[in-house]
């Protein structure tokens, strides 16, 4: 049976099993563009927002990626109107999953991972950087006139600030491991207090039942597809404030964080019989076919009405879902085109008509796409392929498959279950990517489609620029390069990185066990006196020249854009960018290699060195990046990541242009003369960053 499916009922059960239970509000991400149009319009912070719906449960999914930004708020508000008012009682439910702690769930200055339901007032409140403290925003929430301290939330789970190891405390044991929460602490406190600590497991969904009598809000904690609590217990919110949850606020530990959230339902006791709404889930696509499970509560009758057909009317223990095995669920198969009608009925009541329009027919997966990500001498490359599933109805797993057939009669296959991976083609040919479903007992409920991939662009090396291994003599002859002074980079931003990235762990350090020189095992060791100069690596900036141009001629093919001072050459490791002003300094390409037929696109393959270490050391590091050479939009980020090497591939007879014409302001026969794109068209004005044409010869606009 699916455990999604019976949690989902288990909940909708408990809540709506009494006559005289009835639902305020309820999300369960059913309806995928209302509820992102809903949520979206609270939402806050860099955190990315989807609802992920499959075959056992909807649910909305919250990505942090590579941002700082940790904040994400959505609220309700006040749903309750003349049904409820505040002190009177209620029940709220809903499920989360941490289906990864971000990467600094570990580290003890960004612990702030945090769950909590806020009241009605706080939504109508800025929360600004709150995380785990009472401060001034969430003590104006109560409805007496003086602040309250902690009356902002009902509920409250906090990552903790204690420990001084992995799975110690706050610490998260990793990303996919097992974290501590404090449970209702209205700050973030160092010490766990059980039993109001809790220690949860990453992919691991749980369900939270709060029970809300007056100002006590219990709360208990289960994993999914258990019945014991893993924590219980009470908070009571101070007199006078209000005790109806308007809303939830979530924070993640930054990079690559993921949370889940499905299933939110509020509900309350009234006197007499309520039918309450049931659920209609798509939870299959079978070729033209769409198969919806439909669930409602004991003591109700289910009518429904299938598109073309006549109303059925079946009782809670007829109805018997024999995928799930649950009683009060029955499973649909929608073959035709049209509304899908359910509405209940308990005594006297009746409950909302729910209509669901269905659109059968077969569903054609999205063609692959396919980009360059590495290119060789000859006709070698690698492709990255890949398949956008999820504007497809129920996002369905995939999988790849190819067939290469090379000019010379060679042919080769392969395989991959999932939407992207990699491709590499050797010689001349072309490569039939073909997209199917994942078969169900040998059928393929989804139409394939495919792309045919053409390798018939042969390139050559026509620089290559190896910044890394510019020496001291070569850098200290050059009048352009200007030798640092300094013990360290004197940009005082870069303090928590600059020494450490730069002389941490001396170089040829082995651990003295094999003689393998494991770079990042050797104590840590800052140089910061200028004697040191066996182990101090040189910093080289650029100075401006005679005309005080900024247009670094010197790194091309690379073009910075930003003054010559904050840009130069770090002996061992290659060009950086010294200043944190210029977070993901922008470069631009020298303009003689960009292209000059639209159908085979020129390339600079760049090769850099991050994560504050020395291209020299641990090779996960290292990361290389192919762009076409007309690209402006590619980034260097500050000093913590280094280009180590440039090389540019240009397709075999390509006959690139002098590269004085890169100069900052091109020098043309007739200042007036017409100006082109690459492509041939003639404009009026262009634009800063980009090629153009005028008098025959191309320049980069400024």
């Amino acid at each position: 049976m699916r455990k999604f499916t019976l949690l989902v009922l288990g909940l909708f059960m408990a809540l709506g099993a009494s006559a005289d239970n009835k639902v305020i509000y309820q999300q369960n991400f059913q309806d995928k563009n209302k509820a992102l149009e809903a949520w979206e319009n609270s939402r806050a912070g860099k955190v990315e927002m989807s609802v992920v719906q499959t075959q056992e449960l909807n649910y909305l999914q919250l990505t942090l990626g590579q941002n700082n930004g940790t904040r994400y708020n959505s609220f309700w508000g006040d749903v309750y109107g003349n049904e409820l008012a505040a002190g009177k009682d209620y029940t709220l439910s809903f499920m989360f999953n941490y289906a990864q702690f971000g990467n600094n769930s570990s580290n003890a200055a960004q612990r702030n991972n945090e769950i909590a339901i806020w009241n009605v007032p706080a939504t109508g409140l800025g929360l600004g950087s709150y995380w785990g403290s009472t401060a001034e925003l969430i003590n104006a929430n109560a409805t007496a006139e003086a602040p309250v301290e902690g009356a902002a939330y009902l509920f409250k789970l906090t990552q903790c600030a204690s420990g001084s190891a992995a799975g110690d405390g706050g610490y998260a044991t990793s990303a996919t491991g097992t974290c501590y929460f404090n449970v209702n602490v209205d700050q973030n406190v160092g010490a766990i207090t059980a039993p109001d600590s809790i220690n949860l497991s990453a992919s691991q969904w749980y369900v939270v039942n709060l029970t809300v009598s007056g100002q006590k809000v219990d709360y208990t904690i289960t994993p999914y597809g258990e019945e014991a609590p893993l924590r219980s217990g009470s908070r009571t919110l101070p007199e006078g404030v209000d005790n109806r949850a308007g809303g939830l606020i979530t924070y993640q530990a930054r990079y690559q964080g993921i949370l889940d959230f499905a299933d939110i339902k509020i509900s309350h006791e009234v006197e007499g019989d309520v039918a309450a709404n049931p659920t209609v889930v798509l939870s299959e696509v079978r070729g033209n076919d769409r198969v919806y499970n439909i669930n409602f509560s004991d003591g109700e009758e289910l009518h429904y009405t299938l598109p073309g057909g006549e109303e059925q009317v079946i009782d809670y223990w007829s109805a018997y879902n024999e995928v799930t095995n649950v009683s009060g669920s029955i499973q649909v198969v929608v073959t035709q085109s049209g509304d899908l009608v359910a509405y209940t009925t308990k005594g006297e009541a009746k409950s909302d008509v729910i209509t669901t329009p269905v659109e059968c027919g077969k569903i054609q997966l999205p063609a692959p796409t396919y980009s360059i990500t590495s290119v060789e001498e000859g006709f070698g490359k690698t492709f990255n392929v890949s398949v956008d599933n999820a504007s497809v109805l129920l996002s369905p797993a995939v999988a790849l498959s190819w067939t290469i057939k090379y000019n010379d009669g060679t042919s080769e296959t392969g395989s991959y279950t999932g939407s992207s991976t990699s491709i590499s083609l050797s010689k001349a040919g072309t490569a039939t990517i073909k997209v199917t479903s994942i078969p169900v007992e040998g059928v393929y409920y989804y139409d394939a489609n495919e792309v045919v991939l053409t390798n018939d662009v042969e390139y050559t090396i026509a620089k290559d620029v190896q910044y890394h291994e510019w020496t001291e003599a070569q850098l200290s002859a050059n009048p352009a390069f200007e030798k640092s002074t300094e013990g360290v980079v004197a940009d005082t931003n870069t303090s928590h990185w600059g020494g450490r990235w730069m002389n941490e762990h001396p170089k040829n350090y082995t651990d003295g066990t094999d003689g393998v020189a494991d770079w990042w095992k050797a104590p840590s060791k800052v140089f910061t006196a200028i004697e040191d100069v066996n182990a101090y690596i040189w910093f080289y900036t650029l100075t401006n020249d005679e005309a005080g141009e900024n247009y670094a001629k010197e790194l091309l093919p690379l073009i910075p854009s930003t003054s010559r001072a904050n840009i130069g050459i770090l002996s061992e490791e290659g060009v950086v960018v010294n200043t944190t002003s210029y977070n993901n300094c922008e470069i631009t390409f020298d303009p003689a290699y960009v292209t000059d037929d639209a159908t085979k696109p020129n390339f600079i393959e760049i090769s850099k060195v991050g994560s504050y270490d020395r291209y020299d050391k641990q090779p996960d590091c290292h990361t290389v990046d192919i762009v076409k050479t007309d690209v402006t939009t590619y980034t260097l980020y500050r000093f913590d990541t280094a280009i180590k090497s440039a090389r540019v591939f240009v397709y075999k007879g390509f006959v690139p242009q002098a590269t004085e014409v890169a100069a900052p302001k091109a020098v043309v026969e007739d200042a007036n003369a017409p100006i082109y794109t690459i492509g041939g068209v003639k404009v009026s004005t262009t634009e800063a960053g980009k090629i153009y044409i005028q008098n025959g010869k191309k320049f980069l606009a400024k």
